[in-house]
């Protein structure tokens, strides 16, 4: 009888432990965090990114807004952090992976693909009748 008891405990145990607390009922969005640029494609060919890009950083926070830090060449070839001019803006997951970015007074929505800690996001842009693939990935840091 010692033992059926000792092991309706430890059964016991084991489901409270693993019924915790979930942070309230409330899922993290997967967008949260901060990213860095690690690698750019253009038509779908990986593209050499300019050294200052792959400094730059992004933080989506869970209150909805984001802040961009970006990084360029101060004339000698080392990467300084623009600090007159930080971009900041909001962000909001429509359903799935799609999420309405809006940013200087315009919005657009992107599906983001999300693996392991990065996440990479597809786009054209159309110039002189030209159509241009881009896709850029995104690293957790």
């Amino acid at each position: 009888m010692k033992k059926l008891i000792f092991l309706f405990a430890i059964s016991l145990s084991i489901v409270v432990s693993s019924c915790g607390d979930d942070d309230d009922g409330v899922n993290q969005d997967l967008l949260i965090g901060s990213w860095k640029l690690s690698q750019e494609f253009e038509n779908g060919v990986q593209i050499t990114s300019d050294p200052c890009d792959l400094e730059d950083v992004i933080t989506f926070k869970a209150d909805g807004t984001f802040e961009d830090t970006y990084f360029e060449d101060n004339g000698s070839g080392t990467c300084v952090e623009v600090t007159d001019d930080i971009n900041m803006g909001a962000w909001e997951n429509t359903g799935g992976n799609v999420y309405s970015i809006t940013f200087d007074g315009q919005t657009n929505t992107e599906e983001i693909s999300f693996s392991g800690n990065t996440f990479s996001v597809e786009y054209s842009d159309t110039f002189d009748g030209q159509t241009t693939e881009y896709r850029d990935v995104y690293t957790r840091i």
